[in-house]
């Protein structure tokens, strides 16, 4: 993969036309598509819209009609299950258990959550730490995704503070094995040092692993900053993908065409726009770097990642963000199924090679 450079100029700045999703402007913005009315063709999608992981959910299906109805039943009871399996904040969920038990105390998982524990530790050893899931202190003491929603002052961590949850992180403090005390197919889970689980990196992408294995005609999801496609688009044009504009939220860089999504696709945005806080006049931004305990500070304003995972899309638009395009572009040479676009401070753009046959930026 090589480089491709390019420098914004003369960017024109308009607003979101109404046909695109609201819900999407922090993130991936899809620019097809309208809301479904009852009545219409079987080309119209059926839109519904929740709050699942923190954040607003938008769906569309589409197809027959008369199986909508089943096909949404069908979707909010996997998104529930992800959520009261891997939420942290969710008291009795099973990543809130793990993160309650003392050090070197073990707790007992299903097959799919231990298979994704071990997908983020691997990722966490190739990307040497800058994703990791064992952040989760970190997290809690900065509360960026809490606090950027309430009004009046702010604060952050004391540095003592920091740098005692900074002790804490560290993917080698998960252990995971395969275990079969209950003769279940099922892992055991062990926390070292005072460590604790966050998965909020990698749920958005998670859950697009599920709704691709369920989607049964294609659908659109979108959970925050990231979109999942499955499917070809009713009228055979290709799917457009919106990247939000860092520097004018209200504007789009540009778009990602996607001509085949049959075996579905993910596309993950990471963003320091998305959900900051400002104290003193300093902007804090929700990704940290597990390595500081502080923001990342990369020289990067937004990563977006393509790829047919959704885990691993989740999770190299954040360890992108935090490691840099110079360093990051390396590392995407170590995966096939990931194409890559960083807009850097100076308003210029990185992608991989391949991912300049995707992109289309905005004149």
């Amino acid at each position: 993969m090589k480089n491709i450079i390019a420098k914004r100029v003369n960017k024109l700045k308009k607003p979101f036309g109404r046909g695109l999703i609201p819900a999407l402007i922090i993130g991936a913005v899809l620019l097809s598509g309208c809301a479904y009315e009852s009545g219409g063709a079987a080309d119209e999608p059926y839109a519904f819209s929740d709050i699942y992981f923190g954040t607003v959910v938008n769906i569309r299906l589409y197809g027959e009609e008369e199986t909508a109805d089943s096909r949404e039943t069908r979707i909010r009871a996997i998104l529930d299950d992800i959520e009261n399996s891997i939420s942290r904040r969710i008291p009795e969920s099973g990543i809130s258990v793990i993160n309650n038990k003392r050090d070197g105390e073990y707790s007992e998982v299903p097959k799919e959550i231990g298979e994704l524990l071990l997908k983020c530790r691997d990722i966490s050893e190739k990307t040497e730490g800058t994703f990791d899931i064992t952040i989760g202190r970190l997290v809690t003491l900065w509360n960026i995704d809490e606090l950027s929603l309430k009004d009046g002052a702010q604060s952050i961590p004391a540095p003592s503070d920091i740098e005692e949850a900074l002790k804490t992180v560290g993917y080698y403090n998960l252990i995971i094995n395969k275990t079969s005390l209950t003769g279940a197919d099922s892992y055991e889970v062990i926390l070292n040092n005072g460590a604790g689980l966050d998965l909020g990196a990698v749920g958005k992408g998670y859950a697009f692993d599920k709704l691709k294995e369920a989607a049964d005609a294609p659908i659109v999801a979108s959970l925050g900053g990231s979109i999942f496609i499955k499917g070809d688009k009713p009228d055979g044009t290709p799917w457009r993908v919106g990247v939000v504009d860092p520097f004018d939220t209200s504007d789009m860089a540009g778009s990602i065409v996607i001509a085949d999504a049959g075996e579905g696709i993910c596309v993950s945005t990471s963003g320091d726009y998305e959900r900051y806080i400002t104290v003193d006049g300093v902007r804090y931004h929700h990704i940290l770097d597990p390595h500081t305990g502080y923001p990342a500070k990369s020289g990067v304003r937004s990563v977006t990642v393509v790829s047919h995972d959704g885990v691993l899309s989740d999770a190299l638009s954040t360890a992108l963000f935090v490691m840099g395009a110079d360093e990051g572009m390396r590392l995407l040479d170590e995966y096939e199924d990931a194409e890559a676009l960083f807009i850097l401070e100076d308003d210029s753009i990185i992608m991989t090679e391949r991912m300049k046959a995707l992109w289309q930026e905005k004149q």
